[in-house]
């Protein structure tokens, strides 16, 4: 659902391969008479968009999408009708942002399902490196650096606080996503931000982001945590002068995070400094940690 207008971003899951244009089959012909129909009811159902999955896996296969390699995952997903992607936009009265960012959701990337209770999370990120920046001695704002960063939900709203915002996640329709929410910021704002679209453990080892100027990195890994050489790499990069000095970490996997952090400092290169809970489904027992760590010298 689309917040502000309360429209429907429909995706309708497919059990076969995708089909050829031009082809002719009883799957398609039907696939189509479907389509056509929900389209034709668009204003009554407040149908915002219509995509298609392809979804050809094993019959016993349970997972909804099929992701498909990099290769041919974009064939899996067909836009019907309507806007590629919903719109959304976060505000945070206690830390307002001096843009507003518009982030954009196709059904094939990761949105969180309650963004109200996400930008509470984020909201606490701003207030705190609004009081690191103002201990710090340099004038020129840090370098950040985020990895699973998904569409930049949360590094795009706080690259005013940065001198250069660099992230990066695996899924490939990420990158796209990030660059249309980029456009909707100013030139200047533009000008620092930049997408890698690879996993964090690549984007460590192939684009050896570590290794240049990154004072902050932001991680919001999925449930498994943070992979173990990306783990290491934030203990060794600590030796360099000019290596990162705050580890911002967003979990939603509470048994990972103690494992990563156990990691971190017993290191004795990173501290645990600062720790929240924020619950984001109200009658659940899930709750997302928010964690800041700073390096011990």
């Amino acid at each position: 659902i689309e917040r502000s207008t309360g429209k429907v971003q429909m995706t309708l899951v497919w059990n076969a391969p995708p089909y050829k244009d031009g082809g002719e089959s009883e799957g398609k012909d039907a696939l189509d008479k479907f389509t056509k129909h929900l389209v034709s009811q668009a204003d009554s159902i407040q149908l915002h968009s219509l995509w298609v999955h392809f979804n050809a896996q094993w019959k016993h296969a349970d997972n909804i999408f099929d992701f498909g390699s990099k290769d041919v995952s974009e064939n899996l997903w067909k836009h019907v009708y309507g806007p590629k992607h919903i719109t959304e936009s976060l505000s945070f009265p206690e830390c307002p942002t001096p843009e507003t960012v518009d982030l954009c959701f196709p059904p094939n990337v990761f949105r969180q399902a309650n963004l109200d209770a996400f930008a509470g999370i984020i909201s606490s990120i701003r207030k705190y490196i609004h009081s690191y920046n103002e201990q710090r001695s340099g004038k020129i704002l840090p370098a950040c650096v985020e990895l699973y960063g998904g569409v930049g939900t949360i590094g795009l709203n706080l690259c005013d606080l940065f001198s250069t915002f660099v992230s990066s996640d695996e899924n490939p329709h990420n990158k796209a996503c990030f660059e249309s929410a980029c456009a909707s910021l100013s030139a200047e704002t533009r000008g620092k931000c930049s997408y890698i679209p690879k996993n964090a453990t690549d984007v460590i080892s192939e684009a050896k982001i570590l290794a240049k100027d990154c004072e902050v990195i932001i991680v919001d890994p999925p449930r498994k945590g943070i992979d173990p050489f990306v783990t290491n790499s934030f203990i060794d990069a600590t030796q360099r002068t000019d290596g990162p000095k705050l580890l911002i970490y967003v979990s939603c996997g509470f048994d990972a995070f103690m494992r990563d952090c156990d990691a971190l400092v017993n290191s004795g290169k990173w501290k645990l400094d600062k720790a929240e809970g924020h619950l984001l489904f109200p009658g659940a027992d899930a709750i997302e940690t928010l964690a800041f760590f700073r390096t011990t010298s």
